[in-house]
């Protein structure tokens, strides 16, 4: 399988696929922070209003939203990293997650037909923005013109040669 070949590298911000009315590109990476325990309570002290996603979730414009992971987990991205210490705050415990996520943006007109190839299944509503995306499990919500996908670093090179390979084939 050419995508558990590692000769290729991870996608770097600003790389980009682009073809058929696809276009993925990586993103520079933001502030992440990952909440264990009592999300809500996590996110209220950290970033008070910010909405908790689920999968296909709609990513606000305004930088700052926690995407769930699993009942006691979440993953607060930020335009920049939080000044926060990692460990337990009371309810719920943080850690600095900036590195652990590679961010891919897809849009276009045809990017539906990319989501369809890529997701195990149809999805349904889901508290979890974790899903099956191309083999990988990934985070996945909306935002205003496509989809945000967020792989974990270990397997982005995967990722990144399947989506090639798809964009390239719808």
């Amino acid at each position: 399988m050419r995508e558990r070949r590692w000769s290729q590298a991870r996608p770097e911000p600003g790389d980009v696929i682009e073809g058929n009315g696809v276009r993925v590109r990586a993103l520079e990476a933001g502030g992440a922070t990952l909440i264990s325990g009592d999300v809500a309570a996590g996110v209220a002290k950290l970033a008070p209003g910010s909405p908790v996603l689920g999968l296909l979730g709609e990513l606000p414009s305004t930088a700052t939203a926690c995407l769930r992971i699993a009942r006691d987990r979440g993953l607060l991205l930020s335009p920049a990293p939080l000044e926060t210490d990692d460990g337990w705050n009371g309810a719920f415990a943080t850690s600095a997650a900036d590195d652990v996520y590679v961010e891919l943006e897809i849009r276009g007109p045809k990017s539906g037909g990319l989501r369809e190839a890529c997701m195990a299944e149809p999805p349904t509503p889901s508290p979890s923005a974790a899903i099956q995306f191309a083999g990988h499990t990934c985070l996945v919500v909306r935002e205003d013109r496509g989809l945000r996908v967020l792989v974990p670093r270990s397997e982005a090179t995967g990722l990144w040669a399947m989506l090639d390979r798809t964009v390239r084939s719808l």
